[in-house]
């Protein structure tokens, strides 16, 4: 999954380079995730979310955006003490507006 993320901001950085004098912007991020589930907690705990942004100007400050996030962490569910494997990778896009 994040070999799909990764691609596809490729795709957009090539898209926005034959556009010309179009502004583009890329953004990495990092940062803590902590749940707020006990459950959740219990299992996996927290740890680093790392992502990115990819945003294309398109006209008198309306920018294009692509992006997401990719958390990955290892656990032992608390009764059957199996081993678990979680993956949260959201990804989004859209229109916003710099002034």
């Amino acid at each position: 999954m994040m070999k799909r993320l990764i691609g596809t901001i490729a795709v957009l950085l090539l898209v926005a380079g034959s556009a010309g004098a179009a502004a583009v912007r890329v953004e990495l991020k990092a940062n803590y995730f902590r749940p707020t589930e006990q459950a959740f907690l219990d299992i996996y705990g927290g740890g680093p979310r790392y992502g990115g942004e990819v945003s294309i100007g398109l006209w008198k400050g309306f920018d294009l955006w692509l992006g997401g996030n990719y958390f990955s962490r290892e656990g032992e569910l608390t009764f059957t003490k199996e081993k678990t494997e979680l993956q949260i990778i959201p990804i989004g896009a859209g229109l916003k507006y710099n002034h």
